[in-house]
């Protein structure tokens, strides 16, 4: 009897615990995506934003200033599609653009998954926060 008491009171302290814990964010783009990002972001836009997007001309894009920027997804993407790069805005292609973000979203540890990260129509969690994810003090490795 004790023995059941101990593995239920086990079970409401771990489901306790998980209730507390930030749900990681949602996967909005695929590796190969963030892949392709790599290069674009190379060419495109670490002029301004620096190779390890701590910025430089422009605003850093990974770590604590990325995340202070209180950026939603939704602006981001308008922010970057509309306005970038500086010299040319509006001049890459939509799945061009969508790879450059797809990299700048994994440098700030977001996974990758199936989702592909739409280079036209509704973008996925408009309205939640960009952040560097789990407290990351450098960019993580692109997928």
């Amino acid at each position: 009897m004790r023995v059941r008491h101990v593995a239920a009171l086990a079970a409401v302290l771990l489901a306790a615990i998980g209730a507390d814990a930030p749900a990681p964010p949602a996967a909005m783009f695929t590796a190969p995506q963030a892949h392709d990002g790599v290069a674009l972001y190379a060419q495109y836009c670490s002029k301004c934003h620096a190779a390890g997007l701590t910025g430089g001309l422009g605003p850093d894009l990974f770590g604590r200033a990325f995340t202070a920027s209180s950026l939603s997804m939704g602006a981001l993407n308008q922010e970057v599609t509309h306005e970038m790069p500086q010299d040319d805005p509006g001049s890459l292609t939509p799945p061009q653009y969508a790879a450059i973000i797809a990299y700048v979203l994994a440098a700030n540890c977001y996974p990758a998954g199936s989702t592909v990260y739409p280079a036209a129509g509704p973008v996925p969690n408009r309205a939640t926060k960009v952040a560097t994810q789990g407290g990351a003090t450098a960019p993580c490795a692109a997928p």
